[in-house]
């Protein structure tokens, strides 16, 4: 089973593989800006037990402009957990962060 609910909350079945996609919003919520990845960009993505640090991560994932693969959907990023990424996961909360790195915005 896998559900993303309205609040960003993700539910995951320990060991199953799951697909979503991801849409990059540079501007706000309210005046959405979604973005392709250009050519150097990169999104990380983290999953953390409670009170890690996004470096202690236990998923790391690291998307790039290839990942964007939905021809109907162009500007979606298409983020995926493997059945290896979970299959150990013990069953709790566990938190996620997904940061945008584009080299040359002075960051």
């Amino acid at each position: 089973m896998f559900d993303i609910a309205k609040n960003g909350i993700i539910t995951i079945t320990r060991g199953d593989s799951a697909e979503t996609s991801l849409y990059i919003n540079i501007g706000t919520e309210l005046e959405p800006l979604i973005t392709k990845l250009g050519d150097n960009d990169k999104v990380y993505l983290g999953v953390m037990e409670p009170n890690q640090l996004f470096e202690d991560a236990i998923i790391k994932k690291v998307y790039t402009k290839d990942d964007h693969k939905d021809e109907d959907d162009p500007e979606a990023l298409t983020i995926s957990f493997d059945c290896e990424d979970t299959e150990n996961l013990l069953p709790g909360v566990y938190y996620y962060s997904i940061k945008l790195y584009r080299p040359g915005d002075g960051l």
